[in-house]
């Protein structure tokens, strides 16, 4: 350790508060300053410091007070420490301070913090034996820095730490309470960015920026908790984390910081910055040792059981749950030193060695291991491809150019493969581009996009998985599941002028394929909130052409009929009624395929079955279309009722040799609307079925045709 350099520290704040802009904008008293800094006072107490290596909050007040008590004319607090801290409190969580801020303070706090925020980076290198010493919190170096791939928002809570004094705030904290988060974070701060540097050092791709800054930024939120919130602290933080790294508009960092608790190892989507974070966070915590807690690099296995032992309302469930968190965690630990990847921390680390594995000679559990470790990598290599919208951009960016529609397969599987790793943002950009290709030429293309749109507006609302303080409310999000149904209706229904007739027909068709898979994958919570978007589409007859109500039939069709309320049972069953008067027959055969879906459940219902019988008893007439009689046959029957004219159905739907001519031609026609061939297809099975020995064979040849 190199020694003390008086001269050198001295110069660094002789520089810093005679700058004339900063004396200027603090308003302070230019020859006071002067005359106190280059006094024997000040120059003897700061020689006697650095000799004693005392360098704490308690000392640099007594270093500076003096020059302190003279810029606040005669209005000094009974307690400058207390005073400062809160004034660094206000710059971190200004809705925490509980002491009233007087303005001619101002000036002699940032004096102070100016002195001290020396005064602490002179101790990360005086070898003092303290924690902050001996795993300092030094951010990342020049070089490191701009070989980021996004350097911007590490530069933003650089400065944002560094203005707001943060690392200032923590010391006076410290020594106000005797708490030790200053060492636990300078501990997890060195650990994490000595794993992460080695890792990137053998090519694995790690984000420096992130590491350093959630590493450094992931116990913040013990600041912002209330005098009232004490007991809570541990289950407060993370909320007030994330409020801190929000104000100061840091997204990606954010996320990493907040996500640091051992049971977010639960969750699928985890970086390799995230996991690194919560092993080195899992690694360091208080020993109590004569009444007093000192902070220690614990091994894994032996944080385990201390961490067990203060979990709250520990029971089987919870202590399986918390085994298989670990359990992830030793994964990621054996994966690390099987990489040669060295664990301790240490002033710096060798070069990492590579070893070849020959994996066809591995035997027993070694070959289990060896899979998780490859399982491992793979993760840590699609999250890295998934890091940000800039990198999800370039996936699309390739699979838009993609003519080879067997590889552009492949790339919607991996997107609905991994669409649970996807953050909101890149869900928006996967939506866009999944609409765009509801027009492929491929009809499996776009049932699949289709399906995965249905899926990511399911899975897109996101739950605050952390406890919140007691008056706080989280605000609704801008962009929700239900606004982005909403929109896709909208633009599904009525698509813009340029697209063409047929393209407007394969989107408004993908319409019914995303409501089933929005309704299988969402929540049971959100279904009645996706029903009352739907109805705004029923009950408003905004869309009247025959092609929007076709597919609104068809899309109802998907819509469960148990998860609707009185009012909105009412809205779907009169949409539907009235389209079984149309005359239109393509739009009337679709209701009547909706009234045959609904069948069990309008029985339910006297009102609608009273409705239902009474028009259905006035149809007697045979309709010149064969499948329109077997869908009104099929109803009479579900329904039970009228015998006579279920009877009178039933002879309708006899086949004759004619007639099964002109349906085998009609159904080869791609003139014959969608539905009307759908039901002929179920017509001449139903008679296939019945008597198979005069229709099975030509009417099995006919399918194979189809």
């Amino acid at each position: 350790m190199n020694p003390i350099s008086y001269t050198e520290n001295y110069n660094k704040i002789l520089k810093k508060i005679t700058s004339a802009k900063w004396i200027k904008k603090y308003n302070m008293n230019k020859h006071m300053i002067y005359k106190s800094i280059k006094g024997p006072k000040f120059k003897d107490a700061f020689k006697n410091q650095l000799s004693s290596k005392d360098f704490s909050a308690k000392s640099t007040l007594a270093l500076c007070q003096f020059m302190m008590d003279s810029l606040s004319g005669h209005k000094s607090p009974d307690n400058w420490l207390l005073y400062l801290y809160q004034y660094t409190l206000k710059k971190n969580f200004p809705e925490n301070v509980t002491v009233k801020m007087i303005p001619q303070l101002t000036a002699p706090c940032e004096l102070y913090l100016a002195i001290f925020n020396t005064i602490c980076s002179i101790q990360k290198n005086s070898g003092d034996g303290t924690w902050e010493s001996r795993y300092p919190l030094q951010f990342l170096t020049l070089k490191e820095e701009s070989e980021l791939e996004h350097p911007e928002e590490y530069r933003k809570f650089i400065k944002a730490f560094l203005s707001q004094y943060t690392y200032e705030m923590m010391k006076i904290n410290g020594e106000l309470t005797g708490f030790t988060t200053l060492e636990h974070i300078c501990g997890v701060h060195y650990l994490s960015l000595y794993i992460a540097r080695q890792l990137k050092s053998t090519g694995i791709p790690v984000d420096l920026g992130r590491v350093s800054g959630a590493a450094a930024g992931h116990d913040l939120g013990k600041y912002g908790c209330k005098c009232a919130e004490s007991k809570k602290v541990p289950h407060l933080h993370y909320y007030y984390t994330d409020q801190w790294f929000k104000r100061c508009g840091i997204n990606y960092i954010r996320n990493v910081a907040i996500n640091h608790s051992v049971w977010d190892l639960e969750l699928e989507n985890l970086s390799l910055e995230s996991l690194i974070l919560i092993y080195s966070d899992f690694r360091i915590k208080n020993e109590l040792k004569n009444g007093q807690n000192y902070m220690k690099l614990f091994s894994l296995s032996e944080s385990f059981y201390i961490i067990s032992g203060k979990l709250e309302n520990m029971n089987q469930q919870k202590s399986r749950r918390y085994k298989k968190v670990y359990a992830k965690l030793k994964d990621f630990e054996n994966f690390l030193l099987d990489i040669g990847i060295d664990v301790e921390p240490k002033q710096s680390f060798p070069p990492v060695k590579t070893k070849h594995k020959n994996y066809t000679l591995l035997q027993g559990n070694s070959i289990v291991q060896n899979l998780k470790y490859l399982s491992i990598s793979h993760n840590i290599n699609l999250m890295y491809q998934l890091r940000d919208e800039y990198s999800l951009d370039t996936i699309l960016e390739m699979a838009r150019s993609e003519n080879d529609w067997k590889i552009f397969r492949e790339y919607i599987r991996i997107f609905q493969e991994y669409s649970t790793y996807l953050t909101q943002k890149q869900k928006l950009q996967t939506l866009k581009f999944l609409y765009e290709n509801l027009i492929h030429p491929e009809d499996d293309i776009r049932r699949h996009c289709a399906e995965l749109m249905g899926t990511l507006i399911a899975t897109f609302d996101e739950d605050y998985r952390k406890e919140l303080p007691e008056d706080v409310k989280i605000l609704p999000p801008i962009t929700s599941g239900t606004s982005l149904l909403k929109k896709y209706m909208e633009i599904m229904l009525s698509p813009s002028y340029k697209v063409i007739s047929e393209h407007k027909f394969n989107i408004g068709y993908s319409i019914s394929i995303m409501i089933n898979s929005l309704f299988k994958n969402c929540r049971k919570s959100l279904i009645p909130k996706y029903i009352d978007v739907l109805m705004t589409f029923y009950s408003e007859e905004k869309y009247k052409n025959s092609a929007c109500e076709v597919f609104l039939l068809e899309t109802c069709k998907y819509i469960p009929w148990k998860h609707l309320s009185s009012e909105n049972k009412e809205i779907l069953f009169n949409y539907i009624f009235s389209k079984t008067k149309k005359r239109n027959s393509t739009i009337r055969m679709e209701a009547l395929e909706a009234v045959l879906v609904f069948s069990g459940d309008l029985m339910k219902s006297r009102n609608f079955m009273e409705k239902m019988k009474k028009h259905f008893n006035l149809i007697t007439a045979k309709s010149r279309i064969t499948a329109e009689n077997f869908l009104i046959f099929k109803i009479n029957k579900k329904l039970n009722l009228n015998n006579d004219v279920t009877n009178t159905f039933k002879y309708y739907c006899n086949l004759t040799n004619k007639i099964v001519t002109d349906i085998f031609l009609s159904n080869l026609k791609t003139a014959t609307n969608w539905i009307r061939k759908k039901n002929q297809v179920e017509l001449l099975l139903y008679h296939a079925l019945d008597n198979p020995q005069s229709m099975g064979l030509h009417t099995a040849i006919h399918f194979c045709n189809l």
